[in-house]
């Protein structure tokens, strides 16, 4: 069963799972150019901004494009589902189907992340010589693996009915089930080019499915449902078994079905009366979610935790033996994904990903090996196209460097420890080779980026207020906050100051900085503060909008701004004392949350949808394409051209404004591990370039 089964099951019970993870990138040419600041003491020119010689390149590849967004790549996002062929797996995470070698169970091996899918991938079936995978709200795809390392599209069909978010799929023959928030619907699978849905029942939230014959179940929450599924077009509802402990999982061969019945393992026998359908119950310790039928046995998995049951007596399993996985410190794994075949189980979760477990012996299974890479996006920037710096959150945080040099084949270059760094849900900034997270109560964190395959956390400094984005400009930091805006002396970011700070500053979210000037976006709207002696900022204006702003960038004499339930708003800070709101776009899909400028481009999130806008004209902005995405963007960043955006549990996309350039494809490389060494040894200064990357911050 998939992740979000279990996950909506939790979640309308009123629990939430509470995921973050932290996008960095390195910085690069091709960018705004960010004036440093002179040491401390010493007046900040009033400079007028600049132009890199690079920017006349990134203005040329945006004069190229058409006027659409397409997308490029993806990594990463919640492993979802997993389903074994032999020796390969294919497991759902964010929006592909990524492809695994298990020839050797203790290192499996990635070969292909697969084709690019328009929505998360929900869950997985074996349908033929295709697989079958479930999107949420997109529909249902077949793909080829003729061909087992290299998956390709073959079709899909629609989207499921408005309002309607897929859960759960069983295929049998040419006909699959699908369990979704408010609904049974059957697929037709007879032309793997153009899979057709055909009928739907209206029966509640159906969080997991079983096909057997004609006959489709489904868990239903407090009853396991019986439907005729014999005319597709037609199903009709046969009997609901009524379960008071709620119901889970769910599998079942020809006349028992084996449902996950509060912290128990139940058996229904559908040839007796429907008074006396449970015939057994045994007790397993926990909620089973997961339910797979292999070789004589039933695995139930649930939250980190593996139970093997015998079934020499169908009607009566019995519990041989529980895995217990370990449990980070500060969060509790959820199994989103089971697959077992022969003498292996494979287990998706949300902390360590893909998992390996060796029950030939079932009575002492044991992990034999794992795969994880980037889990859950929060936040993303990027200073060049080659590069980015991805803080990843599952747990606890850990920075990761991803090669982007081919984003269709993206490789993790390096990793620090996760020791030392915590949760939060700040944003960051860079220069040169810092990176600077900020993390709410706990300040802002800095980190050394300058070896890609070793990133190093130097140091950490509480700010006042609560720290919700850090900019980095020369030696200096520049952190928004709530209540308060900090200036921090970096110039030996081994040991970090406050140099000056502004108080009353409130709902802080973002800031930009060109010359003397910061730029801050607010829950009052846009605050302008004067730099000019950094040991004193000092605030200039505010100008009050009609909605809480999110976000910030500056381009030439406009600041653009994403207004939470408005869309973007276009200031003209020509006269800083006096700025003036002089155009505004309506993004009404959801809240604007983050928008990045490029060029005569500005792109910005609402909901989940994304919007390419023209600037051309700052006084007269025009929406030109909407993309809607799996969810809303945590983050935007945008870098000559190349935009990467943090969709939470669907990783992080890359696009491009128009048809994107050839790439490259790069020698095939081992991934790397995490270090795992301890604090890093504090250097002396680091040196700082003067150009920071185009990033926008959003929740």
């Amino acid at each position: 069963m998939n992740p979000s089964r279990a996950a909506t099951a939790r979640i309308l019970a009123g629990r939430l799972l509470f995921c973050t993870t932290l996008w960095m990138a390195t910085t690069g040419s091709g960018l705004q150019q960010r004036v440093a600041p002179p040491p401390a003491g010493a007046a900040l020119p009033r400079l007028a901004p600049t132009v890199p010689v690079a920017a006349a390149a990134a203005a040329r590849v945006l004069a190229q494009s058409s006027d659409q967004l397409t997308q490029t790549g993806q990594v990463g996002g919640t492993m979802t589902s997993v389903l074994q062929v032999g020796d390969f797996a294919y497991v759902g995470q964010g929006t592909r189907v990524v492809t695994f070698d298990l020839s050797r169970a203790d290192r499996p091996r990635l070969l292909s992340r697969g084709p690019l899918l328009p929505d998360r991938v929900m869950d997985l079936a074996l349908a033929g010589d295709h697989v079958a995978a479930l999107l949420r709200r997109q529909g249902l795809v077949l793909l080829d693996i003729s061909r087992p390392a290299e998956p390709r599209l073959m079709g899909q069909s629609g989207p499921w009915p408005l309002g309607d978010a897929a859960l759960a799929l069983a295929v049998s023959g040419d006909l699959a089930v699908v369990g979704s928030a408010d609904a049974l619907l059957t697929v037709d699978l007879t032309d793997p080019q153009r899979p057709t849905r055909r009928g739907e029942l209206r029966l509640g939230i159906c969080s997991d499915v079983a096909l057997v014959g004609k006959r489709a179940l489904c868990a239903n929450s407090s009853a396991v449902e019986v439907i005729d599924v014999s005319q597709p077009d037609l199903p009709l509802p046969l009997e609901a078994i009524a379960m008071n402990d709620g119901v889970r999982g769910i599998a079942a061969t020809d006349d028992l079905i084996y449902v996950g019945h509060g912290s128990a393992l139940a058996v229904l026998d559908l040839k007796l009366p429907s008074d006396s359908r449970i015939v057994h119950q045994e007790p397993l310790g926990m909620e089973a979610h997961q339910l797979q039928l292999d070789g004589g046995r039933i695995y139930a998995a649930d939250r980190g935790r593996l139970s093997v049951l015998d079934l020499t007596q169908p009607r009566a399993p019995k519990l041989l033996s529980t895995l217990r996985l370990e449990q980070p410190s500060d969060g509790t794994r959820e199994t989103y994904g089971l697959s077992a075949q022969g003498g292996r189980v494979l287990m998706a979760d949300d902390m360590a990903a893909l998992q390996v477990i060796d029950v030939a012996d079932p009575r002492a299974p044991r992990k034999v090996g794992g795969f994880a890479d980037l889990r859950y996006a929060q936040a993303v920037a990027l200073g060049s196209t080659d590069r980015a710096v991805v803080e990843d959150w599952a747990g606890s945080a850990q920075l990761q460097v991803w090669d982007l040099l081919n984003p269709a084949a993206m490789r993790l270059v390096g990793a620090s420890n996760r020791s030392g760094i915590g949760a939060g849900t700040g944003r960051i900034g860079l220069g040169g080779r810092l990176a600077c997270a900020a993390r709410q109560s706990q300040g802002i964190l800095l980190f050394d980026i300058g070896d890609p395959a070793q990133p190093q956390l130097l140091s950490t400094l509480v700010t006042p207020g609560i720290a919700r984005h850090c900019l980095l400009l020369g030696t200096w930091a520049l952190v928004a906050g709530d209540r308060s805006f900090a200036v921090v002396d970096i110039s030996n970011p081994s040991s970090p100051r406050v140099l000056g700070q502004l108080d009353g500053i409130f709902g802080a979210e973002a800031v930009d900085a060109v010359g003397a000037r910061a730029y801050l976006a607010t829950s009052e709207g846009l605050v302008i503060v004067d730099l000019s002696d950094p040991s004193r900022p000092r605030k200039l204006a505010a100008l009050e909008l009609a909605d809480v702003t999110r976000d910030v960038a500056v381009a030439g004499r406009y600041a653009y701004l994403a207004q939470r339930d408005e869309g973007m708003a276009v200031v003209d800070i020509a006269d800083s004392a006096q700025p003036r709101l002089v155009g505004e776009v309506a993004l009404r899909d959801g809240e604007c949350g983050a928008l990045v400028v490029e060029g005569d481009r500005a792109v910005a999130a609402a909901g989940a949808t994304l919007y390419l806008i023209d600037i051309s004209s700052p006084e007269a902005p025009r929406l030109l394409h909407s993309l809607p995405r799996p969810s809303g963007a945590a983050q935007l960043a945008m870098s000559r051209g190349l935009i990467a955006v943090a969709e939470h549990a669907a990783g992080v996309s890359f696009f491009r404004i128009g048809v994107p350039p050839p790439t490259t494809t790069p020698p095939p490389t081992r991934q790397a591990t995490p270090t795992s060494s301890g604090s890093p040894t504090p250097r002396p200064p680091l040196p700082f370039r003067n150009h920071l990357p185009r990033v926008a911050r959003g929740r």
